[in-house]
């Protein structure tokens, strides 16, 4: 009997040690739910970024949709006022109003065409910003996962007879943010090349016609300045009539 008594403590610590086995299997077993919970909100969180997005690319569509039309009106008037111009007088005057009032039109739009160009950079450098953060968040919800699972794993190991040590777990692979980082800043370069050459074309664009205008208007000049052939005759001009040559004129 005494050793019966004796032996009633140690099976109370037994039964303990099996209570706090269970209870941290149970907070384990509870590790994915948390997890998937997480990345739940993540997909929600993303899901409104790219609406976001594709809201602010399609108002960016709309804006240069109204740039390119504002353009073509623009270039409409002018030919209309070129056409004008040809039938005046005067045509060189007329031309250097038409043309300076082209510029003058083309000049806030090209402003706005620049602002949305870096509008749409800053665009995709936050998405970018925001794919990076993404990618590491997944990277630690993986690992976070994977540690659950580890920790998962030795509680039933220890739950359960001894037998061959367990294999290592696999390391996950982590995102460098360096990289992502270059990435962005590759991207950004290439968009501000790719700006500068468009402001390049524009501008190559406007001296060609600045030298079309300038040559029209040199030969107009021209043409002005040119003297008179000698070798093509005069006028042939009428004699004036005599006093006799009139009252000869029979009378009505």
């Amino acid at each position: 009997m005494t050793s019966v008594l004796m032996l009633l403590p140690s099976a109370g610590r037994c039964s303990a040690g099996a209570r706090s086995r269970t209870g941290a299997a149970a907070t384990l077993a509870a590790l994915p739910a948390l997890v998937l919970g997480a990345g739940l909100l993540l997909a929600g969180a993303c899901a409104h970024a790219a609406n976001v997005e594709e809201a602010q690319d399609a108002a960016n569509r709309q804006t240069r949709a109204e740039i390119n039309a504002k353009r073509s009106a623009v270039q409409k008037a002018y030919e209309e006022k070129v056409k004008d111009c040809r039938t005046r007088f005067v045509v060189t005057g007329c031309l250097e109003d038409a043309h300076s009032w082209r510029i003058e039109a083309l000049r806030p739009l090209q402003q706005q065409e620049i602002e949305v160009n870096a509008r749409e950079r800053q665009q995709r450098a936050a998405a970018q910003r925001e794919r990076v953060m993404a990618k590491d968040e997944e990277a630690r919800e993986a690992a976070s996962g994977a540690q659950g699972a580890r920790g998962a794993s030795a509680v039933k190991a220890a739950q359960r007879p001894a037998s061959a040590p367990p294999l290592p777990p696999t390391r996950q692979r982590r995102a460098n943010p360096e990289a992502h980082q270059q990435q962005v800043q590759r991207e950004q370069q290439a968009a501000e090349r790719k700006a500068a050459e468009r402001r390049q074309a524009a501008a190559s664009r406007e001296a060609k016609q600045q030298e079309l205008q300038r040559r029209a208007k040199a030969l107009e000049e021209k043409r002005a300045a040119k003297p008179a052939d000698p070798k093509k005759p005069a006028p042939a001009h009428l004699p004036t009539p005599s006093a006799s040559d009139i009252q000869s004129l029979p009378s009505r």
